[in-house]
């Protein structure tokens, strides 16, 4: 009897669609120029990493892309993150100033963050009070998950994000 549940439950997870598939909703988001489009599974979380040339404060996502989120059913959530913010980041040795910003969206028990990082290593752009990124290589990331409306929450909660 065990070995039927363990079948079912392959079979089950087998079926159901991969988000971060070529193809997948998910790709709506990816934008036109993406290059070095990375596709991975961090535990449960389904990744896709890739990289733009934008100009700051420029996101990675355009727009468009996320208004046909929204019409496709998703809710854009709100949260500090939605704006850019930047702090210098020295656990790697070298010092590096980040700018970074993160989009949340939600629809029933599933979970997107929306990612885009511009990494600067140059001395005047880690120096305090630098705004502005040395460099227009921004590199986006996509992470989709799901989870009871309980532990969307829990996710969303260090972010003080709040979904309609």
């Amino acid at each position: 009897m065990r070995t039927v549940y363990l079948l079912a439950a392959l079979l089950i997870s087998c079926a159901a669609p991969d988000p971060a598939k070529p193809g997948s909703e998910l790709d709506m988001l990816l934008p036109p120029d993406a290059r070095e489009v990375n596709r991975s599974l961090v535990g449960e979380w389904k990744q896709i990493s890739f990289v733009v040339e934008r100009n700051f404060p420029e996101f990675a996502f355009t727009e468009q892309g996320l208004s046909r989120w929204v019409r496709a059913g998703w809710a854009q959530c709100r949260s500090k993150a939605d704006e850019w913010s930047t702090y210098v980041d020295e656990a790697r040795g070298t010092p590096q100033r980040i700018h970074q910003k993160t989009v949340h969206m939600a629809r029933g028990n599933e979970l997107v963050l929306l990612g885009g990082m511009y990494f600067s290593a140059s001395p005047g752009a880690t120096a305090a009070g630098s705004r502005v990124p040395d460099t227009t290589t921004q590199r986006g990331l996509i992470i989709w998950s799901t989870g009871s409306p309980d532990e969307i929450r829990k996710l969303l909660a260090p972010f003080d994000a709040h979904c309609p």
